[in-house]
């Protein structure tokens, strides 16, 4: 024996069961691919439905704020055909739900009972008589959700003509008996969600005013010592070749990369892994030297050069 929920003890389906439940359910003849509403339940149909508030009647919404834990329940509705066992299986949407429990709430009535499975965006569980069939109402299953996200969620019974192991209630030997679904919504928070993103739409430019006016000579770049030359840079990273010697420290190679205070860190790809250096924390950079024609990643926060030999 083996203890599925607080209130009762269960025993596993068993292998003859698991095939005629999964043979009954494709018996998709049996119940049509719509998904009918309980008030066809009074006219011969069982039903089911998903209680989003447990206890006091069937609730078919709710809202909840916050990420704590709250249940829902899977409930027999209607009975007028007697039956033998239920399948279930509850959809959501994994984006706004997480499901964190499944337990089963009818263990006086059923005996054979599934383990519920919980996976990416649904619950599926079932049980049945060991012999004999029944016309019990009341709730199943009880499921424990949590909010991940804020939205609306459809939590739906999927009918069995969607795929086997679906929801509907059962006929000795496995065959479905048709049986009327109804689904419920869950709103968490205020169910909006992220605001979008306007796309296409591009800010309006601030008006920086005229112009300044120049107020002399534009000033002459100091032109460089013979045997030496400036590599442009732009903001970002800029691979450069080193020209100095092998064993150059690293130090001297930042203070080539003008104007000062430019230079936001260099980068080098050695033996399969990249290595830095931070003129801001020179102590814990684990770039040190560079040798002839290394390639440099000088990153930099705006238009500089790097000044190095000619060769």
């Amino acid at each position: 024996m083996k203890t599925i929920s607080r209130r009762y003890r269960v025993h596993a389906v068993s292998s003859l069961f698991a095939g005629a439940l999964l043979a009954g359910l494709v018996a998709v003849g049996v119940m049509t691919g719509d998904h009918p509403t309980t008030a066809q339940a009074q006219q011969g149909t069982n039903a089911m439905a998903v209680d989003a508030v447990p206890g006091g009647g069937v609730d078919s919404s709710r809202t909840v704020t916050g990420s704590g834990t709250f249940d829902v329940d899977v409930l027999i509705t209607g009975a007028p055909t007697s039956y033998a066992g239920y399948g279930s299986k509850l959809e959501f949407d994994p984006s706004i739900l997480a499901a964190d429990s499944h337990s089963y709430l009818a263990g006086a009535v059923f005996d054979l009972c599934a383990a519920g499975t919980i996976g990416a965006g649904s619950v599926k569980s079932g049980c049945a008589l060991s012999g004999g069939t029944t016309t019990f109402t009341g709730a199943t299953d009880r499921i424990a959700f949590r909010c991940i996200a804020n939205g609306v969620s459809l939590l739906r019974l999927v009918p069995p003509a969607d795929a086997i192991s679906n929801t509907t209630t059962l006929g000795p030997g496995g065959t479905t008996v048709p049986t009327a679904l109804a689904d419920a919504q869950i709103t968490c928070g205020d169910g909006a969600g992220p605001a979008p993103t306007p796309s296409g739409a591009s800010p309006t430019p601030t008006p920086l005013g005229p112009a300044p006016t120049p107020v002399g000579p534009a000033a002459t770049p100091t032109p460089l010592p013979p045997g030496l030359e400036a590599v442009p840079l732009v903001a970002g990273c800029n691979p450069v070749a080193s020209t100095y010697p092998d064993g150059t420290p690293i130090q001297t190679i930042a203070d080539r990369v003008g104007p000062a205070g430019n230079l936001v860190s260099l980068w080098m790809f050695e033996l399969g892994t990249w290595q830095a250096f931070s003129p801001q924390f020179p102590q814990v950079s684990d770039l040190t030297e560079a040798d002839l024609l290394d390639v440099v990643f000088a990153c930099v926060g705006g238009p500089g050069d790097f000044v190095r030999p000619v060769v």
